[in-house]
């Protein structure tokens, strides 16, 4: 099997896992199991904090790591736990404290992957194809999870929703294993950039990582919040367990144009991240102020917007980072997200109780904004690109 199919499918199995145990499905789950809204908040929070302290510690060391393929294909063994726990509470039990301690084993292989996982593709491909294939892998893994979260959906509303997790939960524990299998199997190339003079780079003197800290710090907030969308909905009475299960299926149906759309711009990152970061502000906006109908089609615009985003930035990225530093930038720059990310979760429910969901949407949005004019006017140029 080819290194590009390898990638492809590791890329499915990573949208799967990462569908389950992070965002959307995981708030569902817990609130179907009768945890309240503060509860499924606080559990995020520490989540997003186990993932971010990973980040902290790990990316001080990400570049010294030898054998990059090894460390990556055994750390995806850790979110076995946590399905596992979550297949037999599909059949019966109920134990936060469970959840909680496989819930950190799973975020740690988490925080781990999110350095790692820009690292990786130094060592598998030439990276002039990185673009392409992440917008193309992308994109099936998308049709592959439309096709999947649209066939529970139906289920669930047939047999209900644990009739139909007891059966979906085994299956994406076998898919983590199946993952740590196929990133194993990777061929180590000699594709390394060798610098003429040896570089040694201080992040807090490095362009590129001082003039994005804000951005990624707000970045991440906006994206935590539309994480929560779940509970948000829940707690504007805008969702219900139907309604959050055509969520889901939402993520994917847009995922799949968000991903061709931007094969079609690559080397356009600059221009995408500004126009798509003004269309998450748009839709976010008015998601507090429609019914629950309103709140769904806005949500998936914003979702759209997002995945350009979030596509296009670490694509940039391999593009305005020395390759020398590139895995200490990169934990760095998702610390910063994840950072953004946890005071997200941990302030979103305060925000609506207090504020209301739409102050809490228009907010998301223009934390957006924000960051995407920064990255453009720091990167439009090709100077500055080039440094």
């Amino acid at each position: 099997m080819s290194q590009k199919s390898k990638y492809i499918i590791n890329n499915v199995l990573w949208t799967l896992i990462s569908t389950v145990i992070i965002g959307a499905m995981l708030q569902t789950f817990l609130l179907e199991k009768g945890f309240s809204e503060e509860k499924v908040g606080q559990y995020v929070s520490i989540m997003q904090f186990v993932q971010m302290a990973v980040i902290f510690i790990f990316s001080r060391y990400v570049d010294r790591v030898k054998n990059i393929i090894k460390l990556t294909a055994s750390s995806n063994l850790m979110y076995v736990p946590l399905l596992v726990l979550m297949s037999v509470m599909c059949f019966k039990g109920s134990s936060f404290v469970l959840m909680m301690v496989f819930g950190i084993t799973a975020y740690i292989a988490v925080g781990l992957y999110n350095v790692l996982a820009y690292k990786i593709p130094y060592h598998i491909m030439d990276m002039q194809n990185y673009g392409k294939w992440t917008g193309i892998s992308g994109g099936i893994a998308a049709a592959f999870m439309l096709a999947l979260t649209f066939s529970l959906s139906m289920l669930q509303k047939k047999i209900g929703y644990f009739p139909t997790m007891k059966f979906f939960y085994p299956i994406v524990t076998v898919g983590a294993i199946a993952f740590a299998v196929m990133t194993a199997s990777y061929k180590q190339i000699d594709n390394i950039p060798v610098s003429e003079e040896k570089k040694k780079i201080f992040l807090l003197k490095y362009k590129p990582f001082t003039v994005l800290i804000i951005p990624n710090l707000i970045r991440g907030f906006c994206a935590g919040i539309i994480g929560m969308a779940v509970t948000i909905g829940y707690a504007d009475d805008k969702l219900n367990s139907e309604s959050a299960g055509i969520l889901i299926v939402l993520t994917q149906i847009v995922s799949i144009p968000a991903n061709y759309l931007y094969t079609k711009f690559t080397n356009k990152e600059p221009i995408l991240i500004l126009l798509f970061s003004i269309g998450i502000l748009g839709s976010a906006s008015l998601m507090g102020m429609l019914d629950s109908t309103g709140f769904l089609i806005c949500y998936g615009i914003a979702y759209f917007c997002l995945m350009i985003v979030n596509v296009a930035v670490p694509v940039l990225v391999t593009r305005i980072v020395d390759y020398e530093v590139v895995g200490q930038y990169n934990g760095w720059r998702i610390l910063l997200n994840t950072a953004g990310t946890f005071l997200a979760s941990v302030l979103c429910v305060p925000m609506v109780n207090k504020f209301g969901a739409t102050f809490t949407w228009i907010t998301a949005g223009v934390m957006q904004v924000a960051s995407g004019i920064v990255y453009f006017v720091y990167c439009k140029n090709k100077k500055n690109i080039l440094r």
